[in-house]
């Protein structure tokens, strides 16, 4: 098990998209964020003119005459019903920042990277204000930041369950279907085998007394205890479905006893 320390996860400040200007002599925008609380921290980064016009309009609502890629790529999230949750920028690489995208949609949450142009231009289309986060260690600190990832959890971690087995009831044999049959305690009641497990056992049950009935396609052995009377199973009189007094199963009974009595 490894002895480091977990790196803890970094802390995100909120901000807003303070503006997107031009200062002579540069040829480029810069973008400028503003911490929305205490200390009012700013971040400022140069983008490419392109990036820089299109995130202009976007947080100051100029119209165009045609939808541009930011402005397409919310009225495609939007029309299959796609959240998005917020918008973070996690690292820095020389003058390169780096940023993720956080969508919830039907099947579920993803992050992607992405730049911060990107993400930015996103969320100021967005018709509800979508969160700006900003790692801390972007303020405070100079030079590259990497972006912080969760720690693997170590090897050999992990949960043990003890499986105790029921006292009241043994296994016997496997059927084919995968079902095992079993055994009850001495108390009584039934017990369910497979069918074809059923014809075997005929044999052993005979002269016991005990019934099988097929229900849904198992064998049910009725094990309360020996009947009265003979064990022949052959003897035994057909039981009818019918209920008691329909008449139904009369002529047949009938019948036999005429059998019965003709010399």
């Amino acid at each position: 098990m490894s002895n480091r320390p977990a790196v803890p996860a970094p802390e995100f400040r909120m901000a807003i998209v303070g503006d997107v200007n031009i200062t002579l002599p540069s040829q480029f925008p810069t973008v400028v964020l503003r911490e929305t609380e205490a200390p009012r921290r700013q971040l400022s980064f140069a983008v490419g003119m392109q990036d820089g016009v299109g995130l202009s309009h976007a947080l100051r609502r100029v119209p165009t005459p045609r939808p541009l890629t930011h402005e397409l790529i919310t009225h495609v999230l939007s029309g299959f019903d796609i959240d998005v949750v917020a918008i973070r920028l996690v690292g820095r690489q020389g003058k390169t920042y780096f940023a993720e995208l956080d969508l919830r949609g039907r099947t579920g949450r993803n992050v992607y990277s992405c730049r911060p142009t990107d993400a930015l231009a996103i969320a100021l289309h967005q018709a509800v204000p979508v969160p700006i986060l900003i790692d801390s260690r972007l303020f405070e600190e100079e030079g590259d930041v990497a972006p912080w990832t969760p720690p693997e959890p170590s090897p050999g971690v992990g949960i043990t369950a003890q499986v105790t087995p029921s006292t009241d009831a043994e296994p016997e044999a496997m059927g084919e279907d995968g079902r095992a049959s079993t055994r009850e305690d001495e108390r009584g009641g039934s017990t369910t085998i497979p069918v074809e497990d059923a014809a075997t056992s005929e044999g052993a049950i005979a002269g016991t007394g005990v019934e099988v009935e097929s229900v849904d396609g198992n064998a049910e052995i009725d094990s309360a205890g020996p009947a009265d009377g003979p064990s022949d199973q052959s003897s035994a009189e057909p039981r009818s479905s019918a209920a008691p007094g329909s008449g139904v199963g009369a002529p047949f009974a009938a019948n036999e006893a005429e059998e019965t009595v003709r010399p």
